[in-house]
């Protein structure tokens, strides 16, 4: 390979890998909420594609969540290598946002295997909350009958 076809192997590489780190980028946790308008609660800074997975206690979880309440507040937001998770450390925090804003934050991931592929969607376990999810059940608790 002469010199010429070097540097065009290297630019290309170049490009492919600037491409790709915008597209993982704009596909983050936080890019979605930015898009959104939202903020997301305060936590540990974030590695890129790692978020906080090597912060992540192994064991002593009480122990550093504690101080990441104490640090960051009620509410703190981890990603753990594109799984985001919150930490509520506070009463109020859990009752406010799994009490009362219950039907905002509830939900199942959608499993396209499981409801498309497999189960045609007709599965109560998997499917979200809404329109089937209820016609569904009702349907179950009627087969069911009274205790």
């Amino acid at each position: 390979m002469n010199n010429f076809e070097a540097h065009h192997a290297l630019v290309g590489a170049i490009a492919i890998a600037t491409s790709a780190y915008i597209y993982l980028a704009s596909r983050t946790t936080e890019a979605k909420a930015k898009r959104a308008g939202a903020r997301l609660a305060p936590g540990p800074k974030r590695m890129f594609l790692l978020g906080n997975l090597l912060e992540f206690p192994k064991d002593r979880w009480l122990e550093t969540f504690t101080s990441w309440g104490k640090q960051y507040g009620d509410v703190v937001y981890l990603n753990l290598a594109g799984v985001p998770m919150i930490i509520l450390s506070s009463l109020e925090a859990a009752e406010d946002l799994v009490g009362k804003r219950a039907a905002v934050y509830s939900g199942r991931p959608y499993a396209r295997m499981v409801l498309d592929l497999m189960a045609s969607g007709y599965s109560l376990v998997f499917l979200p909350q809404g329109h089937e999810f209820n016609e569904q059940r009702k349907l179950f608790r009627l087969s069911l009958g009274p205790q």
